[in-house]
Order: C-alpha cells, then sequence, then structure tokens
C-alpha cells in the first residue's frame, strides 16, 4: 500500500542520501484578498479559511478590501505594495470593482493597466501567483454607468447577460498575463440553476449574502487546491442541502475547465507516484509525478537513484519500501510503496516446499491442479511466469478449499514451456515458487 509523507522533508548525507520525512500535514498555503466590499462582506477571506481547515488544508490569510476600492487604488496603495511584498507561497487574488469590468471606457483605460501593474509586483516575489476574482452580474442586469453617467455598459437585460460580459472582461487579462481566473459568476450561475430559490443576493440586488459569499469561498477553495469542496464545513444560516449545492456548484465551475481559467497545476501542486514492474530482483520504475524538477529515490537497500525513471536490482528477494521524492519550484512531494522480489529458480534447483504444496500434472497438458495436502486457512494467489519474468497467466484459489473439491484451471491456451508458479497465502503472507512445464 502506498503511503504519502508531508512535503516538509529533510535530506541528509549519511553514508549516501537519507531520507526523512515529518508528518506535519499539508504544506502551507498563504492567500492574501485585495478587492472591495465584495471581499468584504461576510469575510471571504476566513470563509475560504475556514473550509481549508476542514478539508485538511492549511491556508494562512491577509485581505485589504475598502469599500468601493479598484485595481487602480490598490496599485496606488502602500499598505497593499508592501502586503504583496509579505506574501509567500500562495496567491494574490485581485477583484475588480464590481462595474468596471463591463463598462469598455473603464475597463480598458483603468482596470486593464491597474492588472498588469498588480501582476509585475505579485510575480516578483517567489512562490506567488495572481488570482482574478470573477465577480457575478446584479441580479437584474441593467446598465452600469459611471456617476456623471459619461461612459456606461450595454443594458444587461438579466444577471447571465451581464455574467457574459464579466466572464470575457476578467478572461481577456488573464489570457494576456497567464494569470488564473477563480470563476465565482459562474459558480453562482451554476448554483442558480440547481436551486433557483437560493438567495444570493441582499437587497440591494449586487452585494452577496452568506450564502453568496460561501458560495464565492468554496470557488475560491477549488481554485487554490484544484479539489472539491463538496462535504466541508458551512456557517449558521446556511443549510446542509443549500451548502451541499453551494460546494458542488464551486467544484463544477472550477475542476473540469482548469485550461480555461489559466488554473496552477504544477507550479506548487506537486504530486508524487509511481509505478514498477518487476522481473525477479529487477525492478523497473515509472514516475508518474506531476509538478517535478528532480527526484530522489530510496530503493530501501541502501541504494538511492536521482534517475527520472530507474531500473534497480535489489540485492536478495524479500519487501522493501521505496520512496520517492519530487521537488518542484516551489515545494516537494513524497511517497513511498513496498515491494516484493523473488529471485529466479535454476533449471536444477530443487523446489522450495511451503505447506504441502505442490502442482500436478507436472508436466502438465490442458489442466492445471494444486495438492495442499491439507486445508489452507488463507485464500490463495496464482501467478505463472515465464523464464524471462513476464507474467502471462493469474488465477486465485478460495481459503478453506481442499484440492480435491477445486475443478482446476484450464492452461491449454498457453504456450509449451518452462514456467515458474508463484503460490501467495493472502492470509499469512508466505509464498512458494514452483517450476512447471508445459506441454501440448
Amino acid at each position: 500500500m502506498k503511503s504519502r509523507f508531508s512535503p516538509l522533508c529533510k535530506l541528509t548525507f549519511l553514508f549516501g542520501w537519507l531520507l526523512t520525512c515529518a508528518f506535519q500535514g499539508q504544506a502551507q498555503v498563504h492567500a492574501l484578498f485585495v478587492g472591495n466590499s465584495y471581499t468584504g462582506y461576510n469575510n471571504l477571506a476566513q470563509l475560504t479559511q475556514s473550509i481549508a481547515t476542514s478539508k485538511g488544508k492549511v491556508l494562512t490569510i491577509d485581505a485589504h478590501h475598502p469599500g468601493g476600492n479598484t485595481l487602480g487604488n490598490h496599485l496606488n496603495n502602500a499598505t497593499v505594495i508592501a502586503k504583496i511584498g509579505q506574501a509567500t507561497r500562495g496567491y494574490v487574488v485581485l477583484q475588480e470593482q464590481s462595474q468596471i469590468p463591463v463598462i469598455p471606457f473603464y475597463r480598458d483605460n483603468s482596470m486593464y493597466p491597474a492588472a498588469r501593474g498588480l501582476d509585475s509586483l505579485i510575480r516578483a516575489q517567489d512562490c506567488v501567483q495572481p488570482v482574478f476574482y470573477m465577480t457575478w452580474g446584479r441580479e437584474f442586469g441593467g446598465q452600469q454607468c459611471d456617476n456623471n453617467q459619461t461612459h456606461c455598459s450595454p443594458n444587461f437585460t438579466d444577471f447571465e447577460h451581464m455574467q457574459d460580459s464579466l466572464e470575457t472582461a476578467y478572461l481577456r487579462i488573464a489570457n494576456e498575463l497567464n494569470a488564473t481566473v477563480s470563476p465565482v459568476g459562474i459558480a453562482w450561475k451554476l448554483a442558480l440553476d440547481a436551486y433557483p430559490t437560493l438567495d444570493l443576493w441582499t437587497a440591494d440586488n449586487s452585494h452577496p449574502t452568506i450564502h453568496g459569499s460561501y458560495l464565492a469561498a468554496c470557488t475560491m477553495f477549488a481554485t487554490f487546491f484544484l479539489e472539491s469542496p463538496v462535504g466541508a464545513s458551512f456557517p449558521s444560516g446556511i443549510t446542509s442541502q443549500q451548502a451541499q449545492t453551494l460546494q458542488q456548484a464551486a467544484a463544477d465551475a472550477v475542476l473540469p475547465d482548469l485550461l480555461t481559467w489559466n488554473a496552477d497545476t504544477t507550479f506548487w501542486h506537486i504530486d508524487a507516484n509511481f509505478s514498477s514492474t518487476s522481473s525477479f530482483l529487477t525492478h523497473n520504475f515509472t514516475n508518474l509525478s506531476v509538478g517535478q524538477d528532480s527526484v530522489i529515490w530510496d530503493f530501501g537497500d541502501g541504494s538511492t537513484s536521482n534517475d527520472l525513471n530507474p531500473v534497480h536490482t535489489f540485492p536478495a528477494e524479500g519487501k522493501y519500501q521505496v520512496c520517492l521524492t519530487v521537488f518542484g519550484p516551489c515545494g516537494q512531494d513524497s511517497i513511498c510503496d513496498s515491494v516484493t522480489t523473488q529471485e529466479p529458480l535454476s533449471m536444477g534447483q530443487e523446489i522450495s516446499w511451503k505447506q504441502s504444496i505442490s502442482v500436478f500434472p507436472n508436466p502438465a497438458n490442458s489442466r492445471l491442479y494444486l495438492s495442499l495436502g491439507s486445508r489452507v486457512s488463507g485464500p490463495l494467489e496464482l501467478e505463472l511466469m515465464d523464464l524471462g519474468g513476464k507474467t502471462v497467466w493469474k488465477a486465485a484459489m478460495p481459503g478453506n478449499t481442499a484440492s480435491q473439491d477445486h475443478p482446476g484451471w484450464d492452461i491449454s491456451m498457453l504456450a509449451k514451456g518452462t514456467y515458474l508458479l508463484r503460490v501467495w497465502n493472502l492470509q499469512t503472507q508466505e509464498q512458494t515458487s514452483l517450476r512447471l512445464v508445459i506441454t501440448h
């Protein structure tokens, strides 16, 4: 069974590489929320952190969201600049004032230039990425204008009409900057499709209720961690059914369309994984990890390797704990799995008998039987390999089955030749290897 270590591992030299990993939970991610009242209502940052905690994640938060502020205000604000300068390993969430993205004049002359400036500040920090917070349309749409009615948006017929414009505006700048979008407005649409009576807007038809803010927080969680928020905790004022609808809407908005939202899947989302195939004492390891720059393999026999897909020969038969640690630009991850090796039988080697197990007839022609001598309490697993170590046939035998009660196995489809038959007792974890000759 594979086991996963915390990314908080130490590597030291002691007669080669020794890997020691502390089981300290998930690696920490930081999120700085920069916006206005759409971010401040119901404390979006705190809601997101609570969801993360309930899902076993470590999320630290900070926020700056004076009412009515625009990205242009934030770009010229010393407090925001200082907070970005202190940001570490995580995200800076950028929320534009809700009307500006749909008014072409302010979108092109205010939002986009400010977004470019903030993006450059954020990317100057190691392992920090910008996330654009795509807000939602007004409940009944309508025309959005500045105070002097000089520059206006189209007259939107409803929420979805305005939402389409918001989506286009945020995706244009995000694609230009190769930045991530958290599609909160899309999640609103999906939630309302599934639960039309959900009350997401307050009486001003603009700001979020606790349901709307919780939906935004679920969407942020899915964007940050690329995982579904379904099953997360939820605040009072939201029923269990409503929470499940909101969680699922957030997951459906983010996870099926990671490419659309430019979601970061490798920068620090590092996932160690591997598989292996064996030929007696030699194992071929295939690295299936994501987000790696370099790797260290520990084969559990005192040997290590930095090869991406190593081939390793173990010194003797037995079980070994193999660990793979992968390193990315902003973190690392480790995973371990046990592998079992077996020495090949030479043609003249005496057969090792265990538990009075034998195979008959040998040579075999069309059917194969086991002689157990007496009942074996545990279930058996059979694996037939050619002399090159390739598995050509597998079968199982239930526990508490006497050999005379078992019908045997049809092997007429196998080519004639000499094979190695391994018999595993899955209850006791004992095994025996038998040589079998098949003739036709």
